[in-house]
């Protein structure tokens, strides 16, 4: 199949550090090479890919531009290339979001005109719909979307938009293979048959300690708590920070800090870490972080934190996390439940406080072998890259069909 992959321009595809859809975009777009596809990606010139590069930037935007109006007229001029190279397609696929939805708008609609052969279209919805730009997702409602998520779809617009399926993000999992011991994931002789009895006896183990044994164990092998994200309220980033301070462990944060959270990081996170000791590193900003550094910071953890404020569309971190064999602590906010299984793979709260007292409570049972093999069965099963590509390319299929019977 001959398959346009439209992505964002404000990262390299793959991203250098931080970048969610560009990521998924990559990792996309590599496994349908694989698969023996055509595949030309429109990205930005320093993107890395065995398919064919049409670039729309020198670089990643966010790399070399300020944010603003030159940010549109880059993202522009890939669109009309896109447009004058369409007939070449079956099936060009949207990451840019609604500033496309125009061009890919009229390519529908030019029937008989030179574009007539260009395929059929979709479009994956990666971050919620604002207000602000809502009007242009409803004047194109006609057109094929995609969710990330089930409870994505149901807060944006589920009855308004053609949405055509859910299709969950992937990660490369074979990444996370190498990033923790074997014998921290396995255990000494464990395998998947021997996996639910030893996951019982750790939860018989679980049920005989009481919280201030639960607390003296972490004080003997602490480890360290780790936040992964955008340092921003959304985010929950200063939560973290309360989350680790009632449990008493230390937490390490990687993530990059855009200049409109810039505030909010001088507000309430630099005055935690301007109070500590020069000896103390019980809060301790790394800040972004490329794809190794985020392995070994996870290959150390003992939980990710996740307090998301806002109902998150699917949540990357989360998956990287299970597939590193990482637990994670969260919010029960939009996405977080389709991915994470309570009390299996991680904990879902729905506060803070409850958090906190799950956390001393229930930890000592998610902190051993059998529950992080658990974290990594369900990742490779559900949310790997290769999952992802079978379920674009089975809906691609099923996209063409509809279009060719029009």
């Amino acid at each position: 199949m001959r398959i346009a992959q439209l992505a964002p321009l404000a990262e390299s595809v793959p991203p250098k550090a931080y970048g969610g859809t560009e990521l998924v975009v990559s990792l996309l777009t590599e496994e349908l090479v694989k698969m023996g596809h055509q595949v030309t990606l429109f990205a930005s010139g320093d993107s890395v890919s065995g398919a064919t590069l049409v670039s729309g930037s020198p670089s990643g935007l966010r790399q070399h531009e300020p944010r603003g109006q030159r940010w549109a007229a880059y993202e522009l001029a890939q669109l009309f290339k896109l447009r004058e190279r369409a007939y070449q397609f079956d099936m060009i696929h949207n990451h840019m979001g609604y500033l496309s939805l125009p061009f890919l708008s009229d390519l529908v609609g030019a029937r008989g005109a030179r574009y007539a052969g260009c395929g059929s279209i979709v479009t994956t919805l990666h971050n919620p719909i604002k207000d602000y730009c809502a009007e242009i997702y409803l004047q194109h409602a006609h057109l094929n979307f995609v969710a990330i998520s089930e409870s994505f779809r149901q807060l944006n617009y589920s009855d308004e938009l053609n949405y055509v399926g859910t299709i969950y993000n992937g990660i490369d999992f074979s990444v996370y293979d190498s990033g923790r011991p074997q014998a921290a994931l396995y255990g000494e002789g464990l395998c998947l048959d021997k996996v639910s009895a030893y996951d019982q006896r750790c939860a018989d183990k679980a049920k005989n300690q009481n919280q201030s044994q639960s607390q003296s164990q972490n004080r003997a092998d602490p480890g360290y708590l780790l936040f992964l994200g955008r340092i921003c309220r959304d985010k929950g980033a200063y939560e973290a920070i309360e989350f680790a301070s009632a449990v008493g462990m230390p937490l390490k944060m990687a993530g990059k800090l855009d200049s409109a959270d810039r505030s909010y990081f001088d507000e309430m996170i630099a005055p935690v870490l301007s109070r500590q000791g020069a000896a103390c590193c019980f809060v301790e900003y790394v800040g972004e972080v490329d794809e190794l550094r985020k392995v070994e910071l996870l290959a150390g953890a003992k939980a990710v934190v996740y307090p998301v404020k806002f109902d998150e569309p699917f949540g990357l971190v989360i998956a990287e996390s299970l597939a590193a064999g990482v637990p994670v602590l969260a919010l029960r906010r939009g996405a977080t439940p389709e991915i994470i299984v309570d009390g299996v793979t991680g904990i879902l709260a729905d506060s803070l406080e409850e958090m906190i007292r799950r956390f001393l409570a229930e930890f000592s049972r998610l902190d051993c072998a059998a529950a992080r093999l658990h974290c990594r069965q369900r990742v490779k099963e559900h949310f790997s890259s290769r999952a992802m590509a079978l379920n674009y390319l089975a809906l691609y299929e099923r996209i063409r069909k509809v279009s060719a019977s029009v």
